[in-house]
C-alpha cells in the first residue's frame, strides 16, 4: 500500500511540475505583462493566415489549447476561424 502512494505522489509532482513549466505569462516590461494568446494574435496579424498545427509548432501547445485560445480572440472579433478539409485557419480580422 506504502508504494502506491508514494507512486501516486510522483506522479501528482511531475504534472505540477509540467503546469509550471509551460506557463502562458511572460513578462516583458515591469509595467506590462504579455501572454501566449498575445503573442498568437500579433503572429497572426503578422502573417493574416496560419493554421492551428503551425501555431501549435511555433508555441509548443496542443492543436486544441491553440483553438481554445483562437475562440477567445474571435469571441471579441479580433481574428476569424475558419474551418476547411485540410485543417483549421485562423485568419487576420479585415476591418472594414
Amino acid at each position: 500500500m506504502k508504494k502506491k502512494v508514494k507512486v501516486s505522489r510522483k506522479i501528482k509532482a511531475k504534472k505540477k511540475q509540467k503546469i509550471v513549466k509551460k506557463a502562458p505569462v511572460l513578462m516583458v516590461d515591469s509595467n506590462y505583462i504579455e501572454t501566449s494568446i498575445d503573442k498568437l494574435l500579433e503572429l497572426i496579424n503578422k502573417k493574416d493566415t496560419i493554421s492551428i498545427s503551425y501555431a501549435s509548432k511555433v508555441f509548443d501547445y496542443p492543436k486544441a489549447e491553440i483553438e481554445e485560445w483562437a475562440k477567445a480572440l474571435a469571441d471579441h472579433g479580433l481574428i476569424e476561424i475558419k474551418y476547411t478539409l485540410f485543417g483549421i485557419l485562423l485568419k487576420k480580422r479585415v476591418k472594414n
